[in-house]
């Protein structure tokens, strides 16, 4: 809990690869957090890569996503493979997972042409899932392999589905 502005070394796993929530964005995480790294395209290309262990430098950003930016590619190092197991999560625990990669459960409410919604004590939740409308229907029972981050356009905490590994639940 540092102040924003903070210079940071973090290690952890690289989880979730640019293009599933921006080409500019990537997510660390270790056993305590997960958190998202950010590096304008600008400075640079983000590798696409996952499930390998990493080593980022970065300031803390002042936004209210769990945020680290990267001044350069060669603030971030990748190393060798280290799976890890996306958390199992139901859809109202997704706040208290930001920048984690986590498997979703939850209960269609409403279906966009690129998102679901899942039903939560607190109001629905949006899920990000390409081609959601020909794919889900209202009720169905879902688990979908997601990234959980704050939408700084919508201003509320989000999902983006990192695979179509999606299951039904019946």
């Amino acid at each position: 809990d540092m102040p924003a502005g903070s210079v940071v070394e973090l290690a952890g796993v690289q989880t979730v690869g640019t293009k599933i929530v921006s080409d500019e964005v990537t997510y660390l995480e270790d056993s305590a957090a997960g958190l998202q790294l950010f590096l304008s395209r600008t400075l640079g290309v983000l590798p696409t890569l996952t499930q390998k262990r990493a080593v980022a430098t970065g300031e803390i950003s002042a936004s209210v996503a769990k945020r680290v930016i990267l001044e350069s590619l060669s603030d971030l190092e990748i190393f060798e493979s280290a799976p890890v197991a996306p958390r199992h999560i139901e859809a109202d625990a997704a706040e208290a997972n930001l920048g984690r990669s986590v498997v979703i459960s939850g209960k269609v409410e409403s279906i966009e042409t690129d998102a679901i919604f899942l039903g939560r004590l607190e109001g629905a939740i949006k899920s990000h899932f390409a081609g959601a409308k020909s794919i889900f229907r209202v009720d169905d029972q879902v688990l979908i392999p997601s990234v959980v981050d704050w939408n700084s356009a919508s201003g509320k905490v989000e999902l983006w589905a990192s695979s179509s590994d999606y299951q039904l639940l019946f």
